[in-house]
């Protein structure tokens, strides 16, 4: 029977790795290893080096880390569990925090499992020694015999005996079915209420095998850059921390100074700013030394964006500038990269064309009403009349990754790290409209910055509010191409608000389906 308690979390469901996230394991499994070792008549007095063991299967480790046999791994695995069954069993110890979190967790109406590479039957006694069984609804691990070994295997199984607790006639009693079942729509809202916690990329791969949120904790066994790489949407330094993350408590409490942590929220800005502005100086320098056209000419016709020169040199200035973000930033802040279905693309698609032309067409109509002068209105919203091919390149490629790199990646995640998702989705919707220049552009700006964030928040998937942000500017840049008739048809004033009502539909509907 499916709990009768309201949720205030974030998840509905969490699945919980053992070492390194619930338990800091390291003697128990590190000197098992050394006794296993040994016993292959391989000596390792350091059992520092022997951390990598911790979170993976222990056949794969032995083959990778002592080039072992399968069947030579097979024979360390029976030795280390002669000692580790015996003794390394509870040289553990439990993260301090860990039994609070738990607590807050059940509290909130959340189902709680554990999903260890490690075989069940110890999961179970390290559980119960350290009083933490009851925490648990469900408690999953590998089997001794080697079955069920791979994280996405054990991941699998602790899913479905998660949702049956939801819907007790939920029966599939084949792999293949199962599989099947849990990646098909019939199980994505429960999916999507889902979080996978571990501190391994290993665990990571599990959630994206089944589209779950993946939550990284930093604190255990990690080689240094892995977390950085995997598909984490979301990195733990802590375990209060990673309570708050998980119960939707996401303004994190920081020991820095208000002044501090703004520079740590704008410093993105700043160096957007100043490599994009002096790579596009240089740009022209370089133009100007190798034509010998007068700079005062070219700097006219950038300033305009009117010629194909300055397109060519701003596409080249954005994305070395969308590169050096990436590449300075990428081992600091998590990109959110949470795996969503395909047909979520095509919503947000269709959300960003209708939207974009919606606010487009609204706001003109308000700006020629009130001030009704069109030569003005025509200089507000210029755009550079270059190729096609190249404006393509620059305002619905170019442009919309290096600018969600900046807001929607770096300045909203330091915003939310530190004052919460709400907060970062306003602050950065408000910059993002004084960022494009004048009055109209940067209404627009606004309104539309806060759509691309909102498509973040509800998805936990940058690529969304990129292609969100493409979209939006594919359709009002490409509709000016359309043969005069069909422009006229589509620029109608009334247009406005049927377009930005439908796409105001459109993103209340992927709001449905994301949060399902």
């Amino acid at each position: 029977m499916e709990r009768l308690v309201s949720v205030n979390s974030r998840f509905r469901y969490v699945l919980f790795d053992l070492d390194g996230t619930l338990t800091d394991p390291k003697e128990g499994i590190c000197r098992s290893v050394q006794y296993a070792l040994h016993q292959m008549d391989i000596e390792e007095p350091d059992i520092d080096k022997l951390e990598p063991f911790i979170g993976p299967p222990l056949e794969d480790s032995f083959m990778e880390f002592y080039h072992m046999s399968k069947a030579d791994a097979k024979k360390a695995i029976a030795h280390y569990r002669e000692r580790f069954s015996a003794i390394g069993l509870f040289e553990n110890e439990v993260y301090d925090g860990i039994p609070q979190t738990l607590k807050q967790l059940k509290d909130a109406g959340c189902y709680l499992a554990v999903a260890s590479s490690k075989p069940e039957v110890f999961v179970h006694r390290i559980l119960k020694h350290f009083h933490l069984d009851s925490y648990f609804d469900v408690v999953v691990g590998s089997e001794l015999d080697g079955r069920r070994s791979r994280k996405e295997e054990v991941v699998e199984e602790a899913l479905l005996q998660l949702y049956a607790l939801k819907d007790p006639d939920l029966k599939i009693d084949q792999a293949g079915q199962a599989n099947v079942w849990l990646n098909g729509k019939e199980s994505a809202s429960l999916r999507s209420s889902t979080a996978m916690v571990g501190d391994r990329i290993f665990d990571m791969n599990g959630a994206r095998e089944y589209g779950l949120h993946g939550v990284a904790v930093a604190y255990g066994y990690a080689p240094e850059g892995e977390l950085e790489h995997s598909c984490a949407e979301y990195v733990a330094a802590t375990v209060k921390e990673l309570e708050r993350y998980l119960l939707g408590e996401e303004q994190i409490v920081s020991r820095d100074s208000s002044f501090l942590r703004a520079i740590y929220m704008i410093v993105p800005f700043v160096i957007y700013e100043l490599v994009a502005e002096l790579l596009t100086w240089f740009g022209r320098k370089l133009v100007d030394f190798m034509t010998g056209m007068g700079i005062e000419e070219l700097s006219l016709a950038m300033t305009g964006h009117s010629s194909t020169l300055a397109a060519c040199i701003r596409v080249a200035a954005l994305v070395c500038t969308a590169a050096v973000l990436y590449f300075f930033f990428r081992r600091k802040d998590v990109m959110p990269l949470r795996r969503v279905r395909a047909v979520y693309y095509g919503w947000t698609i269709l959300a960003g064309a209708l939207l974009a032309m919606g606010l487009n067409l609204a706001i003109s109509n308000i700006y020629m009403a009130i001030d009704g002068d069109p030569e003005r209105f025509a200089e507000a919203t210029v755009q550079a009349q270059i190729p096609l091919a190249l404006a393509v390149l620059l305002y619905v490629i170019v442009t919309p990754i290096a600018e969600e790199l900046l807001f929607r990646w770096l300045i909203y995640g330091r915003i939310s790290r530190f004052m919460g998702a709400p907060m970062a989705v306003c602050l950065t919707a408000v910059f993002f409209g004084f960022f494009h220049g004048n009055l109209l552009q940067g209404i627009y700006a606004a309104l539309m910055g806060l759509g691309l964030a909102l498509v973040l928040y509800w998805s936990g998937n940058f690529w969304l509010s990129v292609v969100f942000h493409m979209a939006a500017n594919a359709f009002v840049y490409l509709s000016s191409a359309l043969p005069g008739k069909i422009y006229e048809l589509v620029v109608a004033p009334v247009n406005g608000v049927i377009f930005t009502l439908a796409g105001l539909a459109v993103m209340a509907y992927l709001s449905r389906r994301l949060h399902q």
